[in-house]
């Protein structure tokens, strides 16, 4: 599915995500960066009519890389808390999670939602590359 255009390339959600993900300061050597990148993609092929819950998408997760629930949710929370620490580029994280302030960090569905509603409003408007990068 195309997403939007990024020079020449068509991007789809795993690739956005991914993009967004190494702006925010994550390396994708991070294990959550994976599952964050599956729980966006799980997210997106619910369609506009559920709204998934942790549980659901920690299991869906899980099962598709055979793990526990609990190392998914675990390893998300660990690239989110690294995000928050380190705030590598505060101008796109406030953008992205507007209404969280820097102190409190939100939960692993509202981290997943934010990004999903993010990626879903903006990657049709403007270029990502300019949209993404500091300043």
């Amino acid at each position: 599915m195309l997403i939007y255009v990024k020079g020449w390339k068509q991007m789809n959600y795993q690739e956005c995500t991914l993009e967004l993900l190494l702006k925010l300061g994550v390396k994708p050597v991070y294990k959550g960066c994976t599952y964050i990148i599956s729980g966006i993609n799980y997210i997106h092929a619910q369609g506009k009519y559920i709204i998934p819950d942790s549980e659901m998408v920690h299991t869906h997760i899980a099962a598709q890389y055979q793990l526990a629930p609990v190392a998914i949710e675990n390893s998300i929370r660990n690239v989110i808390q690294h995000i928050w620490q380190e705030k590598t580029n505060p101008d796109l994280m406030h953008k992205i999670f507007g209404k969280h302030n820097f102190i409190k960090r939100p939960c692993n569905i509202e981290f997943l939602m934010l990004i999903y509603n993010y990626m879903k409003y903006h990657m049709n408007c403007e270029n990502i590359e300019k949209q993404f990068d500091k300043p």
